[in-house]
């Protein structure tokens, strides 16, 4: 990736933080100010307990739930685009893993000084992204919407 291309990933990344960090339900100051003893509730990933993470759906129930924040994640592809998903790896939030015309784009990279093996973001275009499904990634999470 051009350091150009790069440049331009980080300001849309800023640029998406900064409307996603809104909050998802506007409060009067009345309703939130300095002496408020609710906690503030981020939807990390949306609502990642019940649906697979970075998903509308997950965003939306986050909202419904009661968040007042909505924070996604960001990496980028190999075409510069941004898209919401937690780990550059995706072989545990997709089903790329079941994918045969993706079997060759499985390799180890070291993260963290630590050797991770799946397939990566950075090895896709958006247009082959969109063609994966999204998983739970806890098996002990419900499944049902995967996909």
């Amino acid at each position: 990736m051009t350091f150009r291309c790069m440049a331009k990933a980080m300001v849309a990344a800023v640029a998406l933080g900064c409307a996603l960090a809104a909050p998802a339900q506007a409060r009067d100051d009345e309703d939130r100010n300095t002496n408020d003893s609710r906690p503030l509730v981020i939807g990390h990933r949306g609502a990642h307990g019940y649906l697979p993470a970075h998903t509308l759906e997950g965003y939306t129930l986050a909202i419904e739930l009661g968040a007042d924040y909505i924070e996604p994640d960001l990496v980028a592809t190999r075409d510069g685009h941004l898209i919401a998903s937690h780990e550059p790896n995706l072989i545990s939030t997709t089903d790329v893993a079941s994918r045969p015309e993706f079997a060759a784009r499985r390799r180890t990279v070291m993260i963290d000084g630590v050797p991770d093996t799946g397939f990566f973001a950075s090895d896709f275009t958006l247009a082959e992204i969109k063609q994966l499904r999204r998983v739970q990634d806890f098996a002990e999470r419900p499944q049902q919407f995967n996909g």
